[in-house]
């Protein structure tokens, strides 16, 4: 049980040392480096991956690991206009702890990355040859000098910095680029203009730029809604206000809603109120804006209609209190629709278009959202028929869709026949995959990978997914409640998982091992002994030796080995990635279930292993996709519901259990493991 490559695993000076000179103490993990990563052949996202460095989609999201770029393929009209008519304009949205990058480049694809900017000999000969061949390059980094400022650079030489801009390691951030001929304008928020950050123009500008690639440094960082716009870009105007105070920003996941951002966004200069409608210059606020604070402390779910019809009239003058009330109404728009339906049904069809769009919602399920829209139009094809296609369709079971084909509207409008149709297209699509018996990883990336919103292709060129239908992908994507905690997976051991979360108290805090706390129960299969601690898979330590023997259980009349956490009563978790590493030994596991449970009587897999030969070195840390969709081969057993109801797919104890043989030729059922993470989506009730 020695681990051959103890200069990787055993956390000794080698590595230490490579991390420390980007400034890291000493982990809590052990640190690879590149040479170390290849010697002990990590592996990420399970079979299909050729290591854990690799740009990724992640659903709709874009990660992008240290030094690698994304770039934006040329066919895109605004990295055309850009290269015909010099200007161009891009949104995105990003989450990272330093260093978020933006690379406008002469060249794009496989080869060209960011520049680092050195004094070496060697670089900067480097720097000169690409001038002499005419390379040109930009670039924009926020989040820059350890999350500290936004820099410009051109060819890799500093030519303009502002201090006090950071970037955010626990939200999304909404951010606009803008290039005209030269100038350079950077603000947050989804509109040019908006919210503007800094501007600079070149002197000498570069003539030759043609694409916009998605970098980082050392760190990884994720991209999403990135959305090119070939209309005029905004030229240099120094009239133009600079966002002061702490910054504000769109809220995760959908961007509706505005909430401040957390203290790591913020711009130090300037005294502004921190309030998206106050003064940014630090003056006095309005009496509009006190008044509409006033307003806004009396939501709640018998005012939240009245308010949000009365705000509507006054637009824009009442542009803040519009958007707070559509966010409390959304936040219960359950209650709001059981409880008043007559003040429900006065909602204009704008409030409820900008309801329907969003990916964060309260609500029972999709039917019934078609129900209330029907009820809402008087059973008027013409009236809902623009609104039809915000129905998640694809989201509903199939007896659902059945009763919707049964009702008179569905003879009466060709839209909703064919988003109906769409929807059974899909599921017979999973259940062909069921009966066809596809591989066990084909089968859940359909299911994770349906809601992509572009590609990567081999030569790192973001191909954005173009369709008719603008919400044919949302359609795919099922909705999570506002108040959804997403832990999104990044790469093998990071410190976005449910156990880290919750050892970090919410990241407020260091990190304890959740099973010393109580805040989760572990189990197993076993006795507990020296080498069988369940509390030590939690507690991101290099464990040499952890393993557990089978236990004969009585529902299934054999023998398996397991072992399970439990996150909490008040918790409940929808998984869609794993990760576990394997100890020292080379009893690696082949067949194993990942079971989720609410009552811990009925188990449903998660995802099932045959045959899987992923882990195959010691220590080795790997990664698989989880499928949210029940309908899924690998979903729910054959003798449990089959709805597509997101709250079938939500769970309390989640376990791990061996079900065939290892690789071991000696002790062929034992589960070897000392490290064990979750992702997805939590809820957490206050009782």
């Amino acid at each position: 049980r020695e681990h051959p490559y103890p200069s990787c695993a055993n956390q000794t000076v080698t590595c230490w040392e490579q991390s420390r000179t980007k400034g890291a103490g000493p982990p809590s993990l052990p640190v690879h480096c590149a040479a170390c990563s290849r010697a002990s052949g990590r592996r990420g996202g399970g079979r299909g991956d050729k290591g854990n460095m690799v740009i990724a989609v992640r659903g709709d999201v874009l990660v992008v690991p240290p030094f690698e770029c994304a770039w934006l393929s040329e066919k895109n009209q605004a990295c055309q206009a850009l290269g015909e008519a010099g200007e161009g304009w891009f949104t995105f949205e990003a989450k990272g702890s330093n260093d978020v990058t933006l690379i406008l480049n002469s060249r794009a694809g496989l080869g060209n990355k960011r520049i680092q900017p050195t004094r070496s000999r060697l670089q900067r000969q480097r720097i000169q040859a690409n001038e002499a061949e005419g390379h040109e390059c930009y670039t924009v980094i926020i989040g820059s000098h350890c999350n500290s400022r936004l820099v410009i650079e051109r060819n890799a030489k500093i030519v303009h910095a502002v201090a006090g801009i950071r970037s955010s390691d626990s939200m999304f951030i909404a951010y606009w680029l803008s290039f005209n001929r030269g100038s350079i304008s950077v603000g947050y928020g989804k509109k040019l203009g908006q919210n503007l950050l800094t501007q600079w123009q070149d002197a000498e500008p570069y003539t030759n730029i043609r694409s916009l690639g998605f970098s980082t440094w050392d760190k990884y960082v994720c991209y999403k809604r990135i959305q090119g716009h070939s209309g005029p870009a905004l030229s240099l105007d120094l009239t133009l206000p600079l966002a002061g105070g702490r910054l504000r920003a769109e809220c995760t996941g959908n961007g509706e809603g505005k909430a401040a951002s957390s203290a790591r966004h913020v711009r130090s200069s300037g005294s502004g109120s921190g309030d998206c409608g106050g003064d940014r210059g630090g003056r006095p606020r309005s009496l509009q804006h006190l008044c509409v604070d006033k307003v806004s402390e009396g939501l709640t779910v018998d005012t939240c209609v009245r308010i949000l019809c009365l705000a509507e009239d006054l637009l824009p003058d009442t542009d803040a209190l519009f958007q707070r009330a559509l966010d409390a109404l959304c936040r219960h728009f359950v209650r709001v629709v059981e409880e008043r339906p007559e003040e429900a049904r006065l909602l204009s069809e704008a409030c409820l278009e900008d309801i329907l769009q969003r990916d964060r919602l309260d609500s029972v399920s999709e039917a019934w959202l078609f129900a209330f829209l029907v009820s809402w139009g008087g059973h008027a094809v013409g009236r809902v028929e623009r609104l039809l296609p915000l129905i998640r369709f694809p989201q509903m079971s199939r007896q659902e869709l059945e009763r919707v084909q049964a009702s008179a509207m569905h003879g009466e409008s060709a839209v909703l026949a064919t988003l109906v149709g769409e929807a059974m297209e899909t599921h017979g699509h999973e259940s062909g995959q069921e009966e066809g018996g596809e591989g066990l990883f084909d089968a859940c990336e359909v299911a994770a990978g349906a809601a992509r919103s572009f590609l990567v292709n081999k030569e790192r060129m973001i191909e954005l997914h173009q369709h008719r239908d603008p919400f044919a992908l949302s359609r795919r994507q099922p909705r999570q409640h506002p108040d959804t905690k997403e832990l999104l997976y990044v790469s093998d051991g990071d410190t976005h998982g449910l156990l880290f979360y919750l050892g970090t108290n919410g990241h407020r805090s260091a990190f304890v091992n959740p099973s010393l706390t109580r805040v989760v129960e572990t189990s197993t299969s076993a006795p507990h002994g020296r080498f069988t601690q369940p509390g030590s898979i939690t507690s991101r330590q290099h464990v040499q030796t952890s393993y557990f023997d089978p236990q004969f259980d009585m529902r299934t009349g054999r023998k398996e080995s397991w072992w399970q956490v439990d996150i909490g009563r008040r918790r409940r978790l929808q998984c869609n990635h794993y990760t576990l590493r394997h100890d020292s030994s080379s009893d690696f596991v082949r067949n194993w279930e990942l079971r989720g449970s609410v009552d811990g009587k009925e188990w449903h897999v998660l995802r099932k292993h045959e045959n899987d030969k992923t882990v195959s070195k010691p220590f080795q840390l790997a990664s698989w996709p989880v499928n949210p969709n029940p309908n899924c081969r690998h979903g729910p057993r054959k003798h449990e519901s089959q709805s597509n109801n997101s709250n079938n797919n939500k769970f309390r104890l989640f376990r791990i259990v061996l079900t065939g043989p290892n690789a071991s030729k000696m002790t062929t059922h034992r589960l070897c493991m000392c490290w064990f993470e979750l992702y997805g989506y939590l809820e957490e009730s206050p009782f």
